[in-house]
């Protein structure tokens, strides 16, 4: 719950494997982009949380990973549904 931030690739780094971020990390990210967003709809989330830690793409993978830092979020009380 003290973990706040989220580390987003540079533009020369490599970015992580969606597999590797914590859903801590995710949650930060989520609670980011609702700060300036307040609320979007589900698939929009998933999509700018997604670009935030460089993804482009929105694939299986990356769906599915966020979809669970969504789901930790909720559960912690980071944001409401």
């Amino acid at each position: 719950m003290n973990y706040k931030i989220f580390r987003v690739a540079g533009q020369n780094d490599q970015k992580r494997n969606v597999a590797d971020l914590p859903k801590e990390e995710i949650a930060n990210g989520i609670k980011e982009v609702l700060a300036t967003q307040f609320s979007l709809p589900e698939e929009d989330l998933i999509r700018e949380v997604a670009r935030i830690f460089g993804y482009t793409r929105i694939g299986e993978n990356v769906d599915e990973i966020v979809r669970q830092g969504i789901n930790f979020a909720l559960r912690s009380e980071v944001i409401v549904n």
